[in-house]
């Protein structure tokens, strides 16, 4: 954890504010499958975009005017609501 902070201070970069990698300086790294027709290192998540870049070649943004406003961001989400038996308030994963 210590070097996320240190690489945030030194990148004078804040928790949830805008980054930029500028065009050119950056390469995306290939998925697993085409790893063997590239030389570039493949995808170690399963983030759909990993890339390469320098850490002085980010540009991070003041979170302030613009920069405040939330990133479009795709959320998928569900909860799952059940009830128990009469006289249970929670489901039982085995009977109910």
């Amino acid at each position: 954890m210590r070097l996320c902070n240190r690489f945030m201070v030194d990148c004078n970069m804040m928790g949830c504010s805008w980054v930029e990698l500028p065009v050119g300086k950056y390469r995306v790294r290939p998925a697993a499958s085409s790893a063997g027709r590239t030389t570039l290192p493949c995808r170690r998540s399963h983030c759909q975009i990993e890339v390469d870049v320098a850490w002085n070649e980010l540009v991070s943004y003041p979170c302030e005017g613009e920069w405040l406003k939330i990133a479009p961001v795709r959320i998928l989400s569900f909860d799952i609501e059940c009830a128990g038996r009469k006289g249970n308030v929670v489901a039982v994963p085995f009977c109910d």
